[in-house]
């Protein structure tokens, strides 16, 4: 019997980072905060981005998007092109969603539960039709039937002041909140510096 020699070509690639002076900002970032309008869904299309009093979040950010760009050996450098918060209420979630026209996106956790519900995050190839590991709908989730070669969805869980990074083609959602506790999230989408 040889030994097989496996090459991974085509990974998805989430980064994530924890913001080291959240402390520093939190109190005022989440009093201008109260001041932002948010529609029933706990939705707003304030474009913090362009915002200066979030300069220093702004920047840390894209610092950390261009690392990734990098990673994937992107040539351009990567800008915020629009950002928006969400201020999840109890039984307010995300179905399953792209951010098209974005190359890189992210959420950056502000204000969260670590025990409220995480981001799911869905492969590119999650519809396999020949269904090559003879799953049922039962079997869905259960981590012992996959690897990194097949997991069909991953999730991560809110940390405050955490931020992801991940390709604006990944679907990803939220599952319906459960609880009361605060869930405060920016997004954000980047693409080339013209």
């Amino acid at each position: 019997m040889s030994n097989i020699n496996l090459e991974h070509w085509f990974p998805t690639t989430i980064g994530y980072v924890d913001c080291p002076f959240l402390k520093d900002i939190y109190d005022n970032y989440g009093n201008k905060i109260k001041s932002i309008q948010f529609d029933e869904a706990g939705f707003s299309y304030t474009q913090i981005h362009l915002d200066d009093d979030f300069k220093k979040l702004n920047n840390w950010i894209t610092d950390n998007v261009n690392q990734y760009a990098k990673a994937h050996k992107f040539p351009d450098l990567y800008v915020a092109k629009e950002s928006w918060v969400m201020n999840y209420k109890k039984g307010g979630g995300q179905p399953w969603h792209t951010h098209a026209g974005s190359t890189i996106s992210t959420i950056f956790y502000f204000d969260v539960n670590k025990n409220d519900t995480g981001t799911k995050f869905r492969s590119p190839t999650y519809n396999d039709i020949l269904n090559p590991l003879n799953i049922s709908p039962v079997d869905d989730e259960k981590s012992d039937k996959y690897n990194e070669l097949t997991f069909p969805t991953c999730t991560y869980n809110p940390v405050q002041g955490r931020l992801l990074i991940f390709r604006g083609y990944l679907e990803h959602s939220v599952k319906n909140k459960a609880s009361d506790d605060k869930r405060i999230i920016f997004s954000y989408n980047y693409g080339p510096k013209k």
